[in-house]
């Protein structure tokens, strides 16, 4: 059931808050694609000097920050259902990496991978479950510094399947590590959507833990453990 409040204007008639933030994201996110194809259609018709170009290119910047965090609201909020079928983890690791470098994001980094190829499959919502590995691979990639380091392992241990992500570069203090999984913490990193928050509601809806572990002098490591005896996330 969708969360609702009573509105006094209404008589007291609940209401539907979701149904109410679904349809102002759709309102907001017409207009973005709007103003994102009309500044394309301008850098192709208009003559480009360099100031044109940034200001260009933070309008674009600026609307893909915003569609982002409009569309990343409306899924932690609605959740889609999960639509479980065998799937390989570390392939899936492998696709959330390789995306992430298409765009760029492990560019002046060493990234290492380790996987381990006798892992079994597991049953997961494919396209979510990469979803939250992205988000977990890019919260280190940001992280890490120029000219850091991310490793990716993937192991069996105690009847789980194990997909641990570490970094080089600062530890997370205390109130940062606090405020991780805060879905207030995206409106102050904005270029990361809701990152975390929505990385720990997918792997809470896979019946998997996500440990963090941040200490200074050290590397920071976040580590999910898929329980292997689950027969059915559905």
């Amino acid at each position: 059931m969708s969360p609702a409040f009573d509105d006094p204007s209404r008589n007291g008639a609940p209401v539907d808050l979701e149904g109410l933030v679904a349809a102002l994201a759709h309102e907001i996110r017409n207009p973005l694609t709007g103003i994102s194809i009309n500044v394309q259609y301008l850098q192709m018709i208009e003559p480009q000097d360099e100031t044109r170009r940034e200001i260009y290119a933070d309008i674009l910047e600026a609307v893909n920050r915003l569609d982002l965090l409009v569309r990343e609201f409306t899924e932690y909020l609605q959740p889609a259902p999960l639509k479980p079928e065998k799937s390989d983890l570390n392939v899936l690791l492998s696709q959330a990496l390789a995306g992430l470098e298409a765009r760029g994001l492990a560019r002046g980094l060493r990234v290492a991978t380790q996987l381990d190829a006798s892992l079994p499959e597991v049953e997961v919502d494919a396209r979510q479950f990469r979803r939250a590995l992205e988000g977990i691979l890019e919260h280190c990639l940001r992280s890490a510094g120029e000219g850091g380091d991310v490793r990716l392992e993937s192991r069996l241990q105690d009847q789980a399947a194990v997909v641990e992500v570490s970094r080089s570069g600062p530890a997370l203090s205390a109130s940062r590590l606090e405020a991780l999984f805060e879905p207030a913490a995206a409106l102050k990193s904005p270029e990361t959507g809701f990152g975390m928050a929505l990385v720990r509601q997918i792997l809470a809806a896979h019946c998997c833990r996500l440990e963090v572990d941040s200490r200074h002098g050290g590397r920071t490591r976040l580590v999910v453990t898929f329980p292997l005896h689950v027969k059915s996330i559905s």
